[in-house]
């Protein structure tokens, strides 16, 4: 409803219609006609077809709602669903897992998102509870970290568990790297043959001319 509020066009929304005295003029009986029919073109483009079929548009009068009863019967609409939607998304956030790909930080955020919207359905989880799902959502990598702040009597902010998290993630990046680094220089070291013998060809010292000779070994 944004763009009809830009164009002063949510009065609808806001207001019931006025009720003005026989021979009497208003300036908000002027816009509220305009705004009412702006509204609920607006929410008729906007919501999918399935919603517009299990919403009435008529009253028991069969009279045509107004853009405010009609977002209202939406709201009722949805009251049934909410408490669905809140177990599909508890489900969600428990079932979180770090799949080690997105970046520790992306992981929590979207986490964070699920979080809030139990706020939008007064539905609050409270940020320990969120940073216990969010522990309980790492892999064993981050066992010592996890212990770390089970010992710690702190108790960290989202915004701080991020930042932590994301230091620890770079630093098991790096110990990841050195791991890998060294394996590798030591798989070169050992197999370089340390003489010729290792590298099963002989060499005839007799033989001046051209450069050693090698000899079938």
């Amino acid at each position: 409803m944004t763009c009809l509020a830009w164009n002063d066009l949510d009065l609808a929304l806001r207001e019931d219609k006025p009720a003005v005295a026989a021979g009497q003029t208003s300036a908000a009986l002027e816009k509220w006609p305009r705004s009412d029919c702006m509204a609920l073109v607006v929410m008729s483009q906007t919501i999918s077809a399935g919603i517009k079929g299990a919403i009435p548009t008529k009253d028991a009068q069969g009279e045509d709602l107004s853009a405010k009863a009609f977002l209202t019967k939406i709201e009722e609409n949805f009251k049934s669903l909410s408490k669905t939607y809140a177990n599909t998304l508890i489900m969600k956030l428990v079932a979180s897992q770090y799949d080690g790909k997105t970046g520790i930080r992306q992981h929590i955020l979207n986490m964070c998102d699920m979080a809030n919207k139990f706020k939008e359905m007064q539905m609050e989880i409270s940020e320990g509870f969120l940073a216990h799902f969010i522990m309980t959502s790492l892999p064993s990598q981050y066992a010592a970290f996890k212990i770390n702040y089970n010992t710690n009597k702190t108790i960290w902010s989202i915004s701080e568990l991020i930042n932590y998290y994301v230091e620890e993630e770079e630093r098991l990046k790096t110990e990841k790297m050195k791991d890998v680094v060294n394996l590798v220089g030591n798989l070169s070291i050992s197999g370089t043959p340390k003489n010729q013998h290792e590298s099963g060809i002989q060499y005839d010292p007799n033989y001046k001319k051209g450069g050693a000779k090698p000899k079938s070994g």
